[in-house]
């Protein structure tokens, strides 16, 4: 094979004047930036991990397999997506020497910073661009992060997290799996392996838990698209075909009476099936034996990232003089 020249290519004005694709970039980032701010100021308790008795499963299973995998006395941690610190607070007590917090939102790291915790760093920065150090973290934690990022990212995300950890780190990563979708982990998990070693993994089997509590909220949902038709309209536009016609006829005289009458029956319910870890546990089992793989909604891995593989000398191509490659 020839050589391949590199040719420098002629960006005179670039320098004053920037490219379209970068701001378009920096403006999607704002957009984004300015949506998390406003869900912080509204409504921060859907960012706090202990809201239900789910959510502090994943938690609990994510610091268990942590603590179990990693030594994180005296090393350097980055928390990605940090929301409310939790699992950075825990790090702090377990004497991690150096913490950095890391979110998009400014108003979450005020609440984090009034914690007045020591050895933390802050910074208010967006995947996959962050000006964080290169291989300079012994751990980095990225907990359901992953799905708030635009799908076009995603590849970048991860090389992201490549270049932020060090040689021998560990990457904490999880995510919610889309219950209605197929083949979820299995395409997760080729995503993480194009810089990623797997070495442990929790899957948790929340499916038929999450199908119960949409049953259990649709009185509600019924109910108040009868009351506000803003709230109704909303509803219909995330739906199609004959899904988006039962919820118009259940929100019209004709069947709305009927959802007023169960809907503090279900309410209830909803509430005991969100604060009931034993009935979590126990759905859990069910959905795992019935289920098997459809039944994850939920994956927490440790990885590593991938070494250089050695260049196979069989593999260079053999050079024939004379002869130009299409890129020449």
């Amino acid at each position: 094979m020839t050589a391949l020249n590199i040719v420098k290519n002629d960006h005179s004005d670039s320098s004053s004047s920037p490219s379209r694709k970068h701001l378009v970039k920096n403006a999607k980032l704002k957009e984004i930036q300015a949506i998390f701010e406003r869900r912080w100021l509204l409504n921060p308790e859907a960012f706090d991990p202990l809201r239900n008795c789910m959510t502090r499963e994943c938690l609990e299973r994510t610091w268990s397999l942590l603590i179990q995998t990693i030594n994180p006395l005296e090393k350097k941690a980055v928390d990605i997506g940090c929301g409310m610190g939790v699992l950075s607070k825990r790090l702090h007590e377990a004497k991690v020497s150096q913490i950095t917090v890391l979110d998009i939102a400014e108003n979450a790291l005020k609440r984090l910073k009034e914690t007045n915790l020591e050895n933390i760093q802050y910074a208010c920065e967006a995947m996959p661009f962050t000006t964080l150090a290169d291989q300079h973290y012994d751990i980095i934690i990225c907990t359901d992060l992953i799905g708030e990022i635009p799908q076009e990212y995603h590849r970048l995300f991860f090389a992201e997290l490549s270049r932020l950890i060090s040689a021998d780190g560990d990457l904490v990563f999880s995510s919610s799996i889309d219950i209605d979708s197929e083949g979820g982990v299995d395409k997760l998990k080729e995503l993480i392996k194009t810089e990623f070693d797997l070495t442990h993994e929790i899957l948790s089997f929340h499916v038929l838990y999450l199908r119960l509590k949409k049953l259990l909220r649709y009185p509600y949902l019924c109910t108040e698209g009868w009351s506000d038709l803003t709230f109704r309209e909303k509803e219909l536009n995330q739906r199609k075909g004959l899904n988006r016609a039962w919820y118009w006829i259940n929100t019209t005289p004709i069947l709305v009476w009927l959802w007023y009458v169960m809907n503090p029956i279900a309410h209830r319910l909803l509430h005991i099936l969100k604060n009931n870890r034993t009935i979590l546990l126990f759905l859990e089992k069910i959905c795992h034996f019935i289920s098997d793989q459809d039944g994850i909604s939920h994956v927490i891995f440790i990885a590593k990232r991938r070494s250089l593989q050695p260049i196979n000398p069989k593999d260079i191509p053999i050079t024939k003089p004379g002869k130009k490659e299409i890129w020449e």
